[in-house]
Protein backbone atom coordinates (compact mmCIF):
# COMPACT_ATOMS: atom_id res chain seq x y z
CA UNK A 1 0.00 0.00 0.00
CA UNK A 2 3.04 2.55 1.06
CA UNK A 3 4.69 1.92 -2.25
CA UNK A 4 1.29 2.55 -4.43
CA UNK A 5 0.92 5.82 -2.30
CA UNK A 6 4.19 6.39 -3.13
CA UNK A 7 4.38 5.81 -7.06
CA UNK A 8 0.67 7.53 -7.57
CA UNK A 9 1.00 10.35 -5.22
CA UNK A 10 -2.00 10.86 -2.31
CA UNK A 11 -5.07 12.15 -4.99
CA UNK A 12 -4.56 9.55 -7.94
CA UNK A 13 -3.61 6.85 -5.18
CA UNK A 14 -7.07 7.12 -3.83
CA UNK A 15 -8.73 5.51 -7.23
CA UNK A 16 -5.71 3.82 -8.67
CA UNK A 17 -4.73 1.79 -4.88
CA UNK A 18 -8.39 1.78 -3.36
CA UNK A 19 -8.37 -2.17 -2.77
CA UNK A 20 -5.04 -1.70 -1.62
CA UNK A 21 -6.22 1.08 0.76
CA UNK A 22 -9.53 -0.71 1.22
CA UNK A 23 -7.37 -4.25 2.39
CA UNK A 24 -5.36 -1.79 5.25
CA UNK A 25 -8.47 -0.36 6.59
CA UNK A 26 -9.73 -3.75 7.00
CA UNK A 27 -7.07 -4.92 8.52
CA UNK A 28 -6.23 -2.30 11.13
CA UNK A 29 -10.18 -1.88 12.28
CA UNK A 30 -11.23 -5.47 11.87
CA UNK A 31 -14.69 -4.09 10.64
CA UNK A 32 -15.41 -7.71 9.18
CA UNK A 33 -14.12 -9.82 11.53
CA UNK A 34 -16.35 -8.21 14.40
CA UNK A 35 -19.28 -7.80 12.32
CA UNK A 36 -18.96 -11.52 11.43
CA UNK A 37 -19.18 -12.34 15.32
CA UNK A 38 -21.48 -10.05 16.23
CA UNK A 39 -24.07 -11.77 13.30
CA UNK A 40 -22.36 -15.97 15.02
CA UNK A 41 -23.86 -14.15 18.68
CA UNK A 42 -26.89 -13.18 17.58
CA UNK A 43 -27.85 -16.85 16.04
CA UNK A 44 -26.66 -18.52 18.69
CA UNK A 45 -29.06 -16.36 20.75
CA UNK A 46 -31.79 -16.37 18.51
CA UNK A 47 -30.99 -20.90 18.64
CA UNK A 48 -31.35 -20.83 21.89
CA UNK A 49 -34.54 -18.84 22.07
CA UNK A 50 -36.30 -21.46 20.04
CA UNK A 51 -34.86 -24.06 22.48
CA UNK A 52 -32.94 -25.42 18.76
CA UNK A 53 -29.63 -25.50 21.68
CA UNK A 54 -29.52 -25.93 25.46
CA UNK A 55 -26.58 -23.18 26.32
CA UNK A 56 -25.47 -20.27 24.53
CA UNK A 57 -22.04 -21.81 23.58
CA UNK A 58 -20.34 -25.44 23.62
CA UNK A 59 -18.55 -26.46 25.84
CA UNK A 60 -14.80 -25.32 26.66
CA UNK A 61 -12.26 -28.35 25.39
CA UNK A 62 -10.28 -30.14 28.43
CA UNK A 63 -7.52 -27.58 29.96
CA UNK A 64 -4.87 -29.80 28.81
CA UNK A 65 -5.91 -30.93 25.34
Amino acid sequence: MVECLEAYGIKRAKVKCDDLLQDFRECTTQKKQFDRIAAMRIERHKQYLKNERKEHYAEAPKADS
